[in-house]
């Protein structure tokens, strides 16, 4: 968290709004708390504890901010080397030499005589900004869109390794396997159940436009939400739950 503590600010993109309409406005004000204590570093013990219906919704904000501070660091970086180059170094004999001629109206600015460079309007400041968000945006849609390529890959090195198959289940044929969800949540036709232990989670995706829903999708994670590949851990994780 060192990146978020030096930085003063932090963004919230128009865009984060869609996956979290669907939230209750006590766990969306629940959200909004815990996004400021992520920032902040301002939470009671060791470890900031993120409650189960907000969780999802609270890494997808984590993860775009911590896509931010790294392009922030980048920039502050960048400053810094520009810093260094730039600059006249300090002349002891110049710059305490007196004034030969003191009485000498300095020339004013702004005069044909004198012509200086017009300061940039509000206007071309914002329409510049606006430019750099948009690069960014397209930045994060392509460094987005590559670990989903990732994901997706991961995926189905995933159904080659399980052992147990969930597909054509249903809700109720899953709580008897794994007893009740920690989480259902339904989102543009697509319901999704999280199953949860100590070391892992486990997620479902059912078409709920069907009149009985059944899994079409499913992925083992670990409790930081990335997708677990080996082999072992993925029977470890099956252990957890008794189902070997």
């Amino acid at each position: 968290m060192d990146n978020t503590s030096r930085r003063p600010s932090f963004l919230i993109y128009k865009s984060f709004y869609k996956p979290i309409k669907n939230l209750s406005n006590e766990d969306k004000g629940k959200l909004f708390t815990a996004i400021f204590e992520h920032q902040t570093q301002d939470f009671d013990g060791s470890e900031q504890v993120i409650e189960p219906q907000i969780e999802m919704a609270f890494e997808f904000f984590k993860n775009q901010f911590e896509l931010d501070n790294k392009k922030w660091e980048k920039r502050v970086e960048a400053q810094r080397a520009n810093g260094k180059k730039g600059g006249r170094p300090k002349n002891s004999v110049e710059d305490d030499a007196p004034d030969e001629k003191p009485n000498e109206p300095k020339e004013t600015p702004g005069f044909l005589n004198n012509p200086t460079k017009p300061k940039k309007g509000e206007k071309e400041i914002e329409i510049e900004i606006e430019k750099e968000l948009e690069l960014e945006l397209e930045l994060e849609k392509e460094i987005i869109k590559t670990e989903k390529k990732k994901e997706k890959k991961l995926a189905k090195q995933q159904k080659k390794i399980v052992e147990v198959n969930f597909f054509s289940k249903t809700l109720d044929e899953l709580r008897q396997d794994l007893g009740n969800p920690s989480l259902l949540r339904n989102d543009g036709g697509i319901q999704m159940a999280r199953f949860d232990t100590l070391s892992c989670r486990l997620f479902f995706f059912f078409n709920s436009n069907q009149n009985l829903p059944r899994v079409q999708h499913f992925e083992i994670r670990d409790t930081k939400g990335n997708l677990i590949d080996k082999k072992e851990h993925i029977q470890n994780c099956y252990k957890n739950f008794k189902l070997t």
